[in-house]
């Protein structure tokens, strides 16, 4: 039989293990919104200047053997299909075995053109790469392609649908993890889970706007279009939502490309508007 003192000792102890999960659980909450909210490495605005917001000093810099790029009243930078922006090397932009994001809001009738990347392919070379090529079955040109290319393989992800329709999109290349994403518009259309083993780009010039070529200018894949809010990040950024069908229900990614032409929209599915910053509905 329990006396009065019991009763309050087991409450007391059952209060301080409440308050104690509680505790922890607010920790735990804690942390998972700081490594949510992500950080980044560099971030160029492209509407006013580019230098690296994030004070970093991962400042972009018109390369003198292609000058065709142009900031824009304020709104954005403009690529004549022979710019090229640089920014120098950096161990702080070389994800190693960790994580990285790498992305920018584009505006583009263009169907082939390396957007962001440091690295070029090659046996044995180290890349990280978002550029608009061919999709898988090559019969559409124009979709948004990653790359990331490691000590232990390459691979290479693309969406099903262009989108070249002159409209703003957000496009992210992500690696969290051994999950490698495509990303349009705030969703995950393509993901593979696949480990590429260490990138090592630290002592990669980071190219905006056309591939890497040292001491030359670029031969092809150059862009002709508006970019803006072009980033690195090294944080496990998340997608800002879920594809929805027609039904409502999620799309899982790497849904045949008829599933894709099926759905709503030019994109094959519905995401927020390119114009919106999908970053900001995630709070980064």
């Amino acid at each position: 039989m329990r006396t009065p003192s019991h009763t309050r000792a087991l409450r007391g102890s059952r209060l301080a293990a409440t308050v104690m999960v509680a505790g922890l659980i607010a920790a735990t909450l804690s942390t998972a919104i700081a490594v949510g909210s992500g950080t980044y490495e560099a971030r160029w605005d492209m509407r006013t200047s580019w230098l690296d917001a994030t004070g970093q000093g991962h400042d972009a810099r018109l390369d003198p053997l292609m000058p065709g790029v142009s900031i824009r009243s304020g709104s954005w930078t403009d690529f004549n299909d022979h710019g090229r922006l640089l920014v120098s090397p950096s161990a702080d932009l070389s994800p190693g075995t960790g994580d990285i994001v790498i992305g920018m809001r584009l505006a583009t009738t263009d169907e082939h053109a390396n957007l962001l990347q440091a690295g070029t392919s090659g046996p044995g070379k180290h890349v990280v790469k978002l550029e608009l090529a061919n999709n898988p079955a090559r019969t559409v040109q124009g979709v948004p392609r990653c790359q990331f290319s490691g000590s232990l393989k390459t691979q290479h992800l693309a969406a099903a649908t262009p989108i070249t329709d002159g409209r703003w999109h957000w496009l992210e290349c992500a690696k969290v993890g051994t999950r490698l994403e495509v990303r349009v518009d705030g969703c995950v259309v393509v993901s593979k889970r696949s480990a590429v083993g260490e990138i090592n780009v630290a002592d990669k010039t980071w190219t905006v706007g056309a591939k890497p070529t040292s001491g030359a200018a670029s031969t092809g894949d150059s862009l002709l279009g508006k970019v803006t809010d072009a980033f690195v990040s090294r944080a496990a950024l998340p997608p800002a939502q879920t594809c929805l069908s027609p039904r409502g229900r999620p799309v899982k990614p790497m849904a045949r490309e008829r599933r894709f032409l099926a759905d709503h929209g030019p994109l094959g599915h519905r995401c927020p508007r390119g114009d919106l910053n999908p970053h900001a509905l995630y709070g980064h």
